[in-house]
């Protein structure tokens, strides 16, 4: 018997984004005709999928990176063939879905600022980045609530810029 062969293992696209949609899949020869079962690695510390009907598999990475993505296939009967091929996905930045406060805020009062933020790169922790438009800023990982007092009266634009571990940046304003 003739064992299986991997000739090529491609990602479409080749570059992608982080969090996208990458579709992985391999030109196998099987001269044997027996059932192949497909073991795929992407290479990204994500399990393997394993199976018999796996000749394409669809991938979400959810860090930046250089990939290597591994076939393995086995045609039961001792024949085994394994290929590698790569993917680069790049970091995507995060979006800033919403920013609410007030209209108005009363002197010394606490105003609760709210943020709703997601990064296609499910790995990346978000940094909150806040600068209230009356001089004074505060930042952390993971704040998307914060709340301040406004010491003088008057229309303050607030800032808010969103940054993932990769440096990835956007950001919103709101008036208070």
């Amino acid at each position: 018997d003739t064992p299986p062969s991997v000739t090529a293992v491609r990602a479409e696209p080749a570059s992608a984004d982080e969090g996208a949609p990458v579709t992985l899949s391999a030109t196998v020869e099987n001269p044997s005709g027996r059932e192949l079962t497909w073991t795929w690695d992407p290479g990204d510390g994500s399990p393997a999928r394993s199976g018999s009907a796996l000749s394409s598999i669809v991938h979400r990475y959810r860090d930046n990176g250089e990939f290597t993505v591994t076939l393995a296939v086995d045609d039961g009967n001792g024949g085994l063939a394994e290929g590698t091929g790569t993917v680069s996905v790049q970091n995507a930045i995060p979006d800033i879905t919403a920013l609410t406060g007030p209209d108005e805020a009363a002197r010394d009062e606490p105003v609760e600022l709210r943020a709703v933020a997601r990064d296609p790169g499910s790995d990346d922790v978000l940094t909150y980045h806040w600068t209230f438009g009356d001089g004074t800023t505060a930042s952390g990982p993971e704040m998307a609530t914060t709340t301040h007092r406004y010491r003088e009266p008057g229309i303050h634009t607030v800032q808010l810029a969103v940054e993932d571990d990769d440096g990835g940046r956007s950001t919103r304003t709101l008036m208070v």
